[in-house]
């Protein structure tokens, strides 16, 4: 996000931004080793994923324990490397039906909250402090049920940088620290082949082009580990076929810079081998924002596998044991910005700019194409009239599906409405 909490985070720092888009906490966690040194002669870490775990549970169909576990897992290791952290805990706005349950959403928070109380992590509970926001509020800072406005975020950022500089704590003396050994590590795409830098304004990659019709086999040192993250950042659509004497584990990906958490580990050994494939495809698990498909025009660009030595996970009973009952030393909160002049702005900028203005600000950094983007307009502007005339509503939406034959949404709702009224 432009100017938001990078933005901010950069102030008075120097930001090295290892997130990943749409990644859940297995990326941040492949990250302490992919990353180890980087990570460990810095002064501070800040960490939030929540927003991406609570997700991926939902469109990956993933047990809820197994997100659970995986949290509890990359704390465990986060604390090992001795790090001065922060932990930000950023707000979902649920939508029925949409976004994933509030059950699961509440349970992510909690686990996160739950984790950094119980290695003494600094905590920014901004997901607390939304819940306790009117919903017209949340709706005017939240255009979207996960991305919070741009300046509150940024802001937000500055504030952080801003009171950790002031406690003026002495930075971690690294060279003699003795870090405890972890049980994941990172392979590099290199290890497979000859790689290729692939980059732009937020990322430089080495990536390994799996050719079609190669197969691909790993080297003896990880034979026992298991296979629980891939990084792909492939030109198009591609998938990868992993296999070994016990089965084989099909995944796809689209174009971006992308991590996938391996929601059954696959383990390596002296059969293991991967390659691309393109035909035929019939993946074995989801990838996130992957839609279907069953054939590739593309090869897989491969980063690397994130591996570990075993699959034992973290009790995840004993974190609730560390919950919010009094005061928390290390509670931020306040560093957390007023909503009322962001919320006050929004509205003012609303109500006077013309609905012209919108449609084209709109349709300028729109994606697809034109009968698309207004079709999707009407059929919003459907949804709004629902409750409030629905013989007007019905018009639109079949307007919006005359626009668009193929809008699914307003395809769906026509031929609701019609049963309804059998």
């Amino acid at each position: 996000m432009n100017g938001a909490l990078k933005a901010g985070l950069s102030f008075k720092s120097d930001l090295t931004n290892i997130a990943m888009g749409a990644s859940s906490v297995v990326q941040n966690a492949s990250e302490l080793s992919k990353s180890r040194a980087a990570i460990i002669n810095s002064d501070l870490v800040i960490t939030e994923s929540n927003v991406n775990d609570s997700h991926n549970v939902n469109v990956l169909d993933l047990p809820i324990n197994y997100m659970l576990e995986r949290i509890s897992e990359f704390y465990s290791e986060l604390y090992k490397l001795n790090k001065r952290c922060v932990v930000l805990i950023l707000p979902v706005k649920h939508l029925e039906g949409k976004t994933e349950s509030l059950d699961v959403i509440q349970m992510v928070n909690q686990a996160h909250r739950a984790n950094a109380i119980k290695y003494q992590f600094y905590i920014v509970d901004l997901a607390m402090h939304f819940s306790k926001l009117s919903k017209e509020v949340i709706d005017m800072l939240m255009p979207d049920p996960r991305h919070v406005n741009n300046s509150y975020m940024y802001n937000l950022g500055i504030n952080v940088i801003n009171y950790i500089t002031s406690l003026k704590l002495s930075t971690t003396n690294n060279v003699n620290l003795n870090i405890a050994e972890s049980r994941y590590s990172f392979l590099d795409a290199s290890l497979f082949g000859k790689v290729e830098k692939k980059r732009n304004s937020m990322f430089e990659v080495e990536l390994l082009e799996l050719r079609e019709g190669d197969s691909y086999k790993f080297k003896k040192s990880a034979y026992g580990h298991y296979i629980i993250g891939i990084a792909t950042w492939s030109d198009g659509n591609s998938a990868i076929k992993i296999t070994n004497k016990y089965g084989e584990l099909k995944k796809c990906f689209n174009n971006l810079n992308a991590f996938n958490e391996v929601s059954v580990p696959i383990k390596i050994d002296d059969s293991t081998k991967f390659n691309t494939i393109k035909l035929d495809i019939e993946k074995t698990e989801e990838s996130v924002n992957v839609k279907d498909f069953t054939n590739c025009k593309d090869n897989t660009k491969l980063a690397g596998f994130y591996i570990s030595k075993d699959l034992e996970v973290c009790n995840i009973t004993d974190i609730y044991a560390y919950d919010k009952n009094g005061d928390y030393d290390y509670e931020l909160d306040f560093l957390i910005p007023d909503s009322t002049p962001y919320f006050h702005s929004i509205k003012f900028f609303l109500s006077r700019v013309s609905m012209g203005q919108l449609v084209n600000f709109k349709y300028k950094n729109f994606k697809g194409d034109a009968s698309s983007f207004y079709a999707n307009f009407t059929k919003d502007v459907a949804v709004f009239f629902i409750n409030k005339d629905i013989k007007l509503a019905y018009k639109l939406m079949r307007l919006a599906l005359f626009i668009n034959p193929n809008n699914q949404l307003a395809k769906k709702w026509i031929k609701n409405q019609r049963l309804k009224n059998k």
